[in-house]
Parts: structure tokens; C-alpha cells; sequence
């Protein structure tokens, strides 16, 4: 208890050392902490997928141009693949800016139409209703698309007009997942040969365990003839399956920009990483840097406490308990500015679900407070 008394008089009897120490490890700490909160967004884009390393998108290349589509697109390839090697394979057609017309009122939207076997890839959470697009005129919103067009009231078996002239039933409200993520819709439509979207649909796939994925893109990378019934056309193409944690990164677009797709920059990750550690490494080195020069000034003061009886263990145990407030204390106000920058923070990364538990706002409930 002594020792700690006499560690926290000597950090208020020098109080400048104290507080240029305290503020510089503090805030290298916060601006540590939020660079690695960005990083491990980065990093985690897509987790809510049931396996994003065995789920693949197929990359098409056609005359130098690269995109994400189907491997199958042009009809030519149906039975390069092995149907028994698939044991999950979703399709999905982008409908980027779009709109739908409920109770007179249009609004903009982007969304997708597929099959109830998007949801055996991707875990949303459910807030009501059900997770089903068996029905052809079914369709599944999320909850912060439900809210701009219904307001508080419930969605859920109502109607809207889809700007293809159909009617559509609202079967279900999903949650967004904590993780960022590549696909970013406001909508899920129930996808059927009798619709024409006249845009080219995306295939991903998941592979049975111990499908030979070499193997595979070994068969993708021989060239094949765009238009094989048209001589004149002589463009080719190719295909490789690429797993999804990868697709974020590739910074592939598909043949145009969409606000459907979020596209990451490795190199400008790593240049945070970076950073992260220089401010890190700037902040440690600092703090020793300051108490050495300290510790030099007070070879009197431990001289003097070695005369009068202290031993080693009694001067290390200061210095330790000198050490270990001082970095409490800058824990806990690097804290401090991470709770006050929580919601600028987040809002300039994008972390919407942050944002909301920040405010207290609970994301598993729709329209109501927890109860």
C-alpha cells in the first residue's frame, strides 16, 4: 500500500512528466485501437457467410475484361462441372437503382432477385416474419428499407409493385449482420424463369468437401469461343472460381458501377497496418524514452532510500507500481476519447451497426425498444 502511495505522490509531484507521458500514451493507444477496429472490418467482410472459404464466385474473362458472372452464362459450359461436385449453388441477378411503387408513393431501391437458397449461404437475422422466397411473388426487405417505406407499420404481408409491373407480398424483415459486407441491397426478390431482368446473373457456389478447386479452375482456363454459331465472332473467354472472402478485394466491377457492390483496397489496408504500428511503436517508445530521463534525475532520491534501508526489490516495486498507474491511467483515457468519438468514428468507416448500439439502439428489435 506504501508503495503505491509513494508511486502516486511522485506522478503528482511531477505533474507536466505525468501528463505529457499520460496524453501521449493515451492517444497513441485510442488512434491504435480505432485504426484495428477498421482493420478487423476490413479483414472480416462477409463472415456471416455459412463458409466463406468454401463458397465461390466465378470470375469471367472476356477479351482482357474481367467481371463476376456465371460460368454457364453463355450456355456452352453446363456440363464442364460436375453437378455432383455442387452441393449448393445461388444465383442472383443485380438490380441496381431501381424502384418499387407501394400505396402510391415510388421509391428507389436496389435489390436482388434469387431463391431461398441465398439464405443457406448467408445468415441474416430474422426480424419478422419468415425467410422464404418459395413463393414466385414473394419478397424479403431489410429493416432499414421497411422503415422508409412502411414507416411503424408492420410490413409483413403487405403488397408492392416492383417496376417490372408485378406485385409482389412482403413475407419477411432481415437484420443486417454485424460484419461488413459485399452485397449491400435493400430488398430480395423471389427470382423465376418467367421474369426477364435482361442483366446477367451471378452464380456462387459451394463445393461438396474435397472437390480438387485446382483442378477445376484448370478446366476454366481454356479459352472457348464467345459465340461458337457465329464464326465471324471471335472473342473468347474464360473462368476461374475465386472464394468469396477474396471477391471484397478484387476490386472487379460488374461491367458498370453499382452501389450494389462495396470494394476494398488491400494496398491501402496495409498501408493502415502500417501506421497502426508506427503509432503504436512512436507511443511505447516514447514512454520509456520519458522515464529514463526521469530515472536518471532520481539516482539521488533511490541513492538516498538505499542508505535508509530499501532494498532492490523495494525500489523495482515502485518503479513497477509508477509504471503500472501511469499506463491504467492511459488505458483508461484512451478509453474515455473512444466512447466520445464512438458515433464521428463510426460514421466516417461506415460501422451503421456500431453507430446504433452507441445510441443504445438494439438491432435484433424492428420498430420497438427492448423489451
Amino acid at each position: 500500500m506504501n508503495t503505491l502511495r509513494y508511486a502516486l505522490r511522485f506522478l503528482l509531484r511531477a505533474r507536466t512528466y505525468t501528463l505529457i507521458n499520460l496524453l501521449g500514451l493515451a492517444f497513441s493507444l485510442a488512434c491504435c485501437i480505432i485504426l484495428l477496429r477498421y482493420i478487423h472490418r476490413e479483414l472480416t467482410v462477409d463472415t456471416h457467410c455459412v463458409d466463406r472459404e468454401k463458397v465461390y464466385a466465378v470470375q469471367v474473362s472476356v477479351s482482357g475484361g474481367a467481371y463476376w458472372g456465371s460460368y454457364a452464362a453463355y450456355r456452352n459450359d453446363s456440363v464442364l462441372i460436375a453437378p455432383e461436385l455442387i452441393e449448393t449453388k445461388c444465383s442472383f441477378v443485380p438490380l441496381e437503382n431501381d424502384f418499387l411503387v407501394s400505396e402510391g408513393h415510388r421509391y428507389r431501391c436496389d435489390a436482388l432477385a434469387t431463391d431461398s437458397t441465398f439464405f443457406q449461404l448467408f445468415s441474416y437475422p430474422l426480424i419478422q416474419g419468415e425467410k422464404n422466397l418459395t413463393d414466385p411473388s414473394s419478397v424479403v426487405l431489410t429493416q432499414s428499407y421497411a422503415r422508409e417505406v412502411f414507416g411503424s407499420d408492420n410490413p409483413v404481408g403487405k403488397t408492392i409493385t416492383y417496376s417490372n409491373g408485378q406485385e409482389y407480398v412482403v413475407k419477411g424483415v432481415i437484420g443486417l449482420p454485424t460484419n461488413k459486407t459485399w452485397l449491400n441491397f435493400d430488398l430480395l426478390l423471389a427470382n423465376t424463369s418467367s421474369n426477364r431482368w435482361e442483366k446477367m446473373p451471378l452464380d456462387l457456389y459451394r463445393f461438396v468437401p474435397g472437390a480438387d478447386m485446382n483442378k477445376l479452375n484448370q478446366v476454366g482456363k481454356h479459352p472457348r469461343s464467345l459465340n461458337p454459331h457465329y464464326p465471324s465472332d471471335t472473342r473468347v473467354y474464360t473462368f476461374r472460381f475465386v472464394p468469396l472472402k477474396e471477391c471484397y478485394f478484387s476490386k472487379l466491377e460488374i461491367r458498370e458501377q453499382s452501389p450494389i457492390y462495396v470494394w476494398g483496397d488491400w494496398g491501402q489496408l496495409q498501408i493502415f497496418m502500417g501506421i497502426c504500428a508506427l503509432l503504436l511503436v512512436t507511443g511505447l517508445l516514447n514512454f520509456i524514452n520519458l522515464y529514463m530521463i526521469f530515472m536518471l534525475k532520481r539516482t539521488h532520491e533511490y541513492g538516498i532510500r538505499r542508505v535508509f534501508g530499501a532494498g532492490r526489490g523495494a525500489v523495482f516495486a515502485q518503479i513497477f507500481a509508477e509504471n503500472f498507474l501511469l499506463s491504467a491511467l492511459a488505458v483508461l483515457l484512451a478509453w474515455v476519447c473512444i466512447e466520445l468519438t464512438r458515433v464521428p468514428v463510426s460514421r466516417f468507416f461506415g460501422f451503421d451497426s456500431l453507430i446504433q448500439l452507441s445510441m443504445g439502439i438494439c438491432p435484433w428489435c424492428y420498430l420497438y425498444s427492448c423489451r
